[in-house]
């Protein structure tokens, strides 16, 4: 009778512990994931840095890295239940970084990441509804990946024009032209400012010339020689 008894109490409690965790509940699980671009595909060859919050100091301690692969895909191994951060990094991309709660091992990361190119296109967008606060914030982004990406800088030079800066709207240009990128539209825009804005006719022929070496056009041909003929 007491052996019957005692298995009873047995099954009784390990029927209770079992039935006293929550659905999902662990120590220790790894923690799956997935990683898109702007327009909702896989990324792949992202590095993917996990910090564990040290509820001590209230700072965070590495973890562990993860790549993902070409279907977007990444696992962290080994995570216990705490509060986390997460930082996804890959050349040409924003870095991303988020905190979360792991408290299930049911739970999935989801993450999104931007290419430097996806966020100017958000930016000429934004240019053409005029929205320049959102334009700054999408440069200031673009920024952030690459400052000396050209078409970065020609998009800022556009949005300095329109807020009629025009001498700040030459300093981006002349940074495409001393990384010896040569542009026609690079060119135009400076004969341009030079011209329209700030009355410098000699500037603008430099311009015009660098132009008419790459693109043979007609009516700028024209520009220039009316340009000369009122310089005489």
């Amino acid at each position: 009778m007491k052996k019957i008894l005692l298995l009873i109490t047995l099954t009784a409690l390990l029927f209770i512990s079992c039935k006293s965790e929550p659905e999902g509940y662990f120590e220790s699980s790894s923690l799956p994931g997935m990683i898109y671009d702007a327009d909702n595909r896989p990324c792949d060859k992202v590095i993917l840095t996990i910090w564990l919050l040290d509820e001590v100091t209230g700072g965070y301690e590495e973890m562990n890295e993860a790549h993902s692969d070409i279907n977007g895909r990444f696992t962290f191994p080994e995570l216990s239940r705490g509060s986390y951060r997460v930082i996804a990094e890959k050349e040409g991309y924003e870095a991303v970084s988020t905190e979360f709660y792991y408290s299930s091992r049911l739970e999935v990361l989801y993450l999104k990441i931007f290419s430097q190119k996806q966020i100017l296109n958000l930016a000429t967008d934004a240019m053409n509804d005029r929205r320049f606060g959102k334009v700054q914030d999408l440069l200031q982004r673009s920024e952030a990946v690459n400052i000396d990406d050209p078409y970065s800088l020609y998009l800022k030079s556009i949005y300095l024009y329109e807020k009629k800066e025009f001498e700040s709207a030459l300093i981006p240009l002349m940074r495409i032209e001393d990384m010896g990128y040569r542009f026609a539209y690079v060119h135009l825009l400076m004969a341009d400012i030079y011209e329209y804005e700030l009355d410098d006719r000699d500037n603008a022929l430099i311009q015009l010339n660098k132009y008419l070496n790459l693109i043979d056009n007609s009516e700028v041909n024209l520009r220039k020689k009316e340009l000369e003929n009122n310089e005489i």
